[in-house]
């Protein structure tokens, strides 16, 4: 059986938040969405952590295993 083609998913802020992406990602597809950094589930202090030593200009995508 040949492998389901996986989806590709664009979005503005309006449906950009991290429950969108873990079920865009739990489907087996991927996902561009915009985040607002002041979103209570967003991982803002993870980021800022992991990337303090990252030299300006740098750009972080995030992935989910499912």
């Amino acid at each position: 059986e040949p492998p389901k083609p996986k989806r590709l998913v664009l979005s503005n802020y309006w449906f950009g938040s991290l429950k969108s992406t873990v079920e865009v990602a739990s489907a087996g597809h991927h996902a561009v969405l915009v985040v607002k950094t002041a979103h209570s589930q967003f991982p803002n202090k993870f980021f800022q952590e992991k990337m303090k030593a990252f030299p300006g200009g740098i750009w972080t995508n995030g992935s989910h295993d499912t």
